[in-house]
Order: C-alpha cells, then sequence, then structure tokens
C-alpha cells in the first residue's frame, strides 16, 4: 500500500485512516481503502497490475 502513497493515489492521511480500521475491524488494507472510498475496487486491481509488471 505504500506504492499507492508514492504514485499519490492516496495521501498519507487516508493510508492512516485505513490502517487503523484494519485495527479495529481486521481484514486487509486495501478493502479498507475501498471501504473508505479513497480508492474504488477497479483502480486497485489496475493499481496492483501494474505494481506487479515493474517487479
Amino acid at each position: 500500500m505504500e506504492k499507492l502513497l508514492q504514485y499519490g493515489v492516496i495521501t498519507t492521511q487516508q493510508l492512516n485512516q485505513a490502517k487503523y480500521l484494519q485495527r479495529i475491524e481486521g481484514g486487509r488494507l486495501g478493502e479498507k481503502l475501498v471501504e473508505l472510498g479513497y480508492v474504488n475496487e477497479s483502480n486497485m486491481k489496475r493499481f496492483a497490475t501494474k505494481v506487479l509488471d515493474e517487479i
């Protein structure tokens, strides 16, 4: 998820809020970012593909 921050997709505050929610509720960090409305599932999938292509 740090890559989302690095590429300017989300802010530090948004990442921290999602991490907090993850600690409270459990689940995956990406799911929390979607639940909070910071990214949508489609964008998450595209971003994940892009990051994997860079490896």
